[in-house]
Order: C-alpha cells, then structure tokens, then sequence
C-alpha cells in the first residue's frame, strides 16, 4: 500500500524522505512502513483488524494457485495482466512494477479502456438496432461471433485496435479498425475482432514483462466478468497465450485474497 502513495523507493521499500524535505513536504505525516501482514488491533467487539493490502495484491492472491509461473488476466469493466517477479527490474511504458510479497514484485499492464470496449460494443449493436427494452446483446453477439469464427476462421476477423481511450504511454491515441472486405463484412468479425483487440493489448504487455523478467509463464489464470461469462473470450486468450485458462473458484477475488492474508496472518 505504501507505493501507492508516490514518492516511494521500490528497491529500498521506504518512502523517499530526503526527495521529499527537499521539495519541502512535510514528512511527519508519513506513517511507519512495514513488512508482510500484520494485526493492526480489535474492535470494541474484538473483531481483528488488519493491515490493508492492494486490489491489484489481493486480487492476485484469491486467482492464481502458483505465483512464480502464473501469469493473470483480469477482464471487467478494465483489464489487467499480472505476473510476479522474484527480481527487482525497471519498467517503462505500459508496464509497471509493484510490491507483492516480502520477497517478491508485480509486474502490471493496465488497459485504460479494456473490456470497458466490449460493452461499448453491445452498447453500440443496440443503439443501432433501436433496442430500448434494455435487454442486452451479449448472447447475440457471442453466437454471431462463433459462427463467423467457424465459417470464415479467425485470418477473416476485423483488425481492432482498442485503445479508445489512449494509453498511458499515449493519452492522445485513439483505436482503430481495419481489415473490412466484401467477404468479411459482418457483425460477428467486429464482434470477435474487439475482443481480440483487448487480448492483444494485454498480450503485448505480457511479452514487455517476459524480456524485462527473462522467463515465461506456464500457467494462464483468468478473472473477472469479462473472462467468466464470455467462453469465446476464454478460448481465444488460450489460444493468444498457447496456454490453458483456468478461473478462480470465486467469484469476488479481491476480497478472497484479502481474506486469504488476514487468515495467514491470525492462524501463525
């Protein structure tokens, strides 16, 4: 939690008091920085209260079953890939680096639009239809998806760019799409060339973190709405990262993960 508060010294894991004088901030402020899980105190009632940890950290924990060779796909309204580093490496551009456990870091690629640019989509396909019962098009749109997929294979979808609202890198870049024929006009190819477009971000940044870590995963976890109630999305990130998926037992990961530390923490 203490590196998301800036000014913070990674490799050193403390804040960076002399910066910060000299900038003249006044440090007293700053509170105690501390190592691995701890027990903060007890309520009136005497229920624990723990050292917070990050989403980004708790979310991690509740999904993956091996932090060293498991790299995370989180799909929901954002997207996220993560994947764990024994060692201290310098990031830049779409990758950063964060605390995990005492003895290791995350590596983290963030999408500013992600699968935010699914629903725009459905969101989209109902503008055009004139649909204002509300009802949403996701089932269609995975069937026309599917049945593109298995009559035209996945050489024939659009080419989507989906960076809608930028990148961090790039605020001012904006998507795309191309790869549109005669053969290929239909629905299904935009419907399935966004959600290759969202993966393929995800997926460039994974391979940032493979050069920057030298090593690859071998286990693919996936989480999120995005992932969990979407087969094609699953299927086609299987095939992009030439691994199988398999998705957390439950549901709300963040909050599993978090439960996961505290229970660590009151059971030594």
């Amino acid at each position: 939690m203490a590196a998301s508060w800036g000014c913070f010294d990674l490799q050193r894991q403390e804040f960076l008091y002399e910066a910060l004088k000299h900038a003249g901030v006044d440090t007293s402020y700053l509170p105690e920085v501390r190592k691995g899980h701890f027990l903060i105190g007890k309520t009136r009632d005497g229920v624990p209260v723990m050292g917070s940890i990050g989403d980004n950290q708790a979310s991690l924990f509740g999904s993956v079953r091996d932090l060293e060779d498991t790299v995370l796909l989180n799909v929901g309204t954002g997207s996220q890939i993560s994947f764990v580093s024994e060692e201290f490496v310098e990031c830049g551009g779409s990758v950063e680096l964060r605390p995990c456990t005492e003895s290791s870091y995350i590596l983290v690629g963030a999408s500013l639009c992600g699968g935010r640019a699914y629903a725009m989509l459905e969101q989209f396909y109902r503008e055009v239809s004139g649909t204002d019962s509300g009802a949403k098009m996701y089932s269609r749109m995975q069937e026309q998806a599917e049945d593109f997929l298995e009559k035209y294979g996945k050489e024939a979808v659009w080419k989507v760019d989906t960076a809608f609202s930028g990148t961090r890198s790039d605020p001012s870049r904006r998507g795309m799409i191309t790869g549109i024929g005669v053969e290929n006009f239909h629905p299904g190819a935009l419907t399935a060339g966004v959600i290759c477009g969202i993966l393929a971000e995800l997926h460039e940044q994974y391979e940032q973190m493979c050069k920057l870590t030298g090593k690859k995963a071998t286990r693919l976890a996936g989480s999120g709405n995005g992932i969990r109630r979407n087969p094609l999305m699953r299927k086609l990130a299987e095939e992009m990262f030439g691994m199988p998926m398999y998705v957390s037992e439950y549901e709300e990961e963040a909050a599993y993960g978090a439960a996961l530390c505290a229970g660590k923490v009151l059971t030594k």
